[in-house]
């Protein structure tokens, strides 16, 4: 059976890295190249022709669906994967609608990650979350979610995750100097004093309080 050859596109560096790392060490997979832009991983699929691209929602020049549909313009055969820490229903569920076949969220486990791409790479139905609903929010309540930058929205939302500083570093590649300094500035920008009142107090903002 031969390899399912992919290209990744995303500006986080060492998420790449990362990725790339834990997909070249299994046999199912061929890493044929990775970029930073839309145009630039719009070029590539063009030239490289991957049975699979991976792709991130927010990225320089675009955003993944965006980007996503032109790239099945090109190559309608190839299969395309929202891998993001974006969880709108709204975004999931337009992705969905043009022609992307499954959504991972960044902070998933490795094996999940794996077995969907394994799986959506072999042709298989499409993989999203059946539990999404339109009332699916990535923070609750009426906090300014876009005021925030693209890396404060994946640590934020990995914290809400119930994820340690320490759990966060080592998923994005970060340190946790870097992880704290980024909880601190969220406290800021959100005008809260910790994260468990992102729920109001309720049993997951507690949780969330015991694991921050």
């Amino acid at each position: 059976m031969s390899k399912i050859r992919i290209l990744h596109i995303d500006d986080h560096i060492l998420f790449t890295q990362g990725v790339r790392s834990l997909l070249s060490e299994n046999p199912v997979f061929e890493w044929i190249g990775e970029a930073t832009s839309g145009k630039e991983g719009l070029e590539k699929a063009k030239k490289l022709n991957p049975d699979l691209v991976l792709v991130d929602y927010f990225i320089p020049e675009s955003n993944g669906v965006e980007i996503g549909i032109e790239i099945l313009k090109a190559l309608p055969t190839t299969k395309l994967v929202l891998l993001t820490m974006e969880n709108s229903f709204l975004i999931i569920q337009n992705a969905r609608e043009k022609g992307f076949s499954a959504w991972i969220s960044k902070a998933a486990e490795k094996d999940k990650l794996l077995s969907t791409l394994e799986r959506v790479g072999r042709g298989e139905e499409k993989l999203f979350p059946e539990q999404m609903t339109p009332t699916t929010s990535p923070i609750p309540g009426n906090y300014k979610f876009d005021q925030l930058t693209k890396r404060e929205r994946e640590i934020l939302l990995l914290i809400i995750q119930g994820l340690t500083s320490q759990e966060i570093a080592n998923k994005l590649f970060l340190s946790l100097l870097t992880v704290n300094t980024h909880r601190r500035n969220l406290l800021s920008k959100l005008g809260i004093k910790n994260f468990a009142q992102l729920s109001g107090g309720s049993g997951l903002g507690n949780l969330m309080e015991k694991k921050s």
